[in-house]
């Protein structure tokens, strides 16, 4: 259900390339990552499993779209959606086979660094350190170089292939990428008992509109208390 969506998130509450490959801002446009299964991590892991990650950016805005289908029922999908615009965080969730109202949460970036900073003090947020292995290939044209992050439980090490020629905000979304410099455009990640891997697959700088990053009206907005209140209740 649209709860179940949430949690993860929950828990967390995270172009132009020029020949000589410098770093450039990727100003506006669309970013699209496969997501591929490559093992369970656990004996009973979660029947979803990712397929597809988007990010879409105009300037300050952001907006990420995170699918995820039953590998036994493949027509049953999931879509997590993030809007980070001037108020502030919006997170919603859809689901194609439960009915749910429409829901979404909303918290300032003040809430969102507080949230964030009391996970931390409760050691609910993991802590990374990475290495640079030293192989370099290319993805997409762009070079990229291998990193290797462990976690600070030295649980599944994982790996990302990061480019200094593009700069995206996608780390900010991974917890175990935001002490890694560069963008990465693959890695692998833990997710639901699976382990997996983010290869992003196009990068196109094209005009989006401004209500791509606007929340849909008709959604009923409700703050991290009253949705963790309805999860709460909902049990």
């Amino acid at each position: 259900m649209l709860f179940r969506i949430l949690i993860p998130i929950l828990l967390l509450s995270g172009i132009q390339i020029s020949k000589t490959h410098a770093q450039t801002v990727f100003e506006e446009g669309t970013l699209i990552y496969r997501v591929d299964t490559i093992r369970s991590l656990q004996r009973h892991p979660s029947a979803f499993i990712g397929a597809q990650f988007k990010l879409y950016k105009k300037g300050d805005l952001i907006r990420i779209e995170s699918t995820r289908v039953n590998q036994y029922r493949p027509a049953t999908k999931e879509v997590s959606t993030q809007i980070r615009n001037k108020k502030g965080v919006y997170i919603t969730g859809e689901s194609k086979f439960i009915s749910a109202p429409p829901v979404a949460m909303f918290m300032s970036y003040d809430e969102e660094r507080i949230n964030k900073s009391k996970a931390a003090s409760q050691g609910l947020v993991k802590s990374y350190t990475s290495r640079k292995t030293g192989s370099r290939s290319t993805i997409l044209s762009m070079p990229v170089e291998e990193v290797i992050i462990m976690s600070s439980d030295k649980s599944q090490p994982l790996e990302a292939q990061v480019t200094k020629a593009l700069d995206v905000p996608v780390k900010q979304f991974f917890e175990h990428l935001q002490g890694v410099e560069g963008t990465p455009l693959q890695f692998t990640e833990s997710q639901y008992g699976w382990l997996v891997r983010y290869t992003l697959e196009s990068v196109t700088s094209q005009p989006l509109p401004d209500e791509l990053f606007q929340i849909d009206p008709k959604l009923k907005i409700m703050t991290m208390e009253q949705m963790l209140k309805e999860l709460r209740d909902f049990k």
